[in-house]
């Protein structure tokens, strides 16, 4: 076993598990769907019931995934790579903030600016965040620059009151840019997920290749 900074220890983690995760992920959108569409279709003749037994089919399959995913195959993964790397935290962080980093790389280092007090966010902090999720860089940056800034004055100049998650979702939905609808939905990235999922269990249903 090895010392190996938090930072540089994600690019070795890719080196060793990417192609899996990149298999897990298609497999969870394909894979997924496909069991979903032939569980539905496979047992019935009926297309109503072929078509709602796939979209009953498809949400237990994803709480199972769900499961052996985080679970068994995210733990397998830390596990391995922990029999050859010790991480070292970089940049003042905990061994957990660490372990985010090497998951989750450049974006690890941006979700924990956000768990940071606002008052302590710099400039190129809230740049940072931008970049958190890139529909949002594209669609809605400006709309959250301005959203952090305002939080950072707001508890800034309100030193006596505390953070709380809470009071910051109060905060927001009060202040003049609130999270929209839009924003909600499609900078999610479990929502993305689901949509793209759901989509091509869609596609499976309308083509019905079993029957081709």
């Amino acid at each position: 076993m090895f010392g190996m900074l938090d930072y540089r220890a994600h690019k070795l983690y890719l080196l060793m598990f990417g192609i899996p995760l990149i298999i897990l992920r298609l497999f969870s959108h394909f894979g997924l769907s496909f069991i979903a569409y032939k569980t539905g279709f496979g047992y019935s003749e009926i297309w109503a019931i072929q078509i709602l037994s796939s979209i009953v089919a498809l949400i237990f399959i994803e709480i199972l995934w769900g499961l052996v995913a985080l679970l068994i195959v995210g733990k397998l993964f830390e596990f391995i790579f922990g029999l050859f790397v010790d991480v070292i935290p970089a940049e003042g962080r905990t061994k957990e903030e660490a372990q985010v980093v090497v998951d989750s790389g450049e974006k690890g280092v941006i979700a924990l600016i956000a768990k940071k007090h606002p008052k302590q966010w710099t400039d190129e902090d809230i740049q940072q965040l931008s970049k958190l999720d890139w529909v949002e860089y594209l669609f809605f940056r400006d709309r959250l620059v301005n959203r952090c800034e305002q939080v950072r004055e707001y508890f800034t100049e309100n030193p006596q009151i505390r953070y709380r998650e809470w009071r910051l979702k109060e905060f927001i939905e009060n202040s003049n840019v609130p999270v929209k609808w839009q924003e909600k939905v499609f900078c999610n990235k479990s929502i993305r997920q689901m949509i793209v999922t759901y989509s091509i269990l869609i596609a499976l249903i309308l083509v019905n290749p079993l029957h081709i």
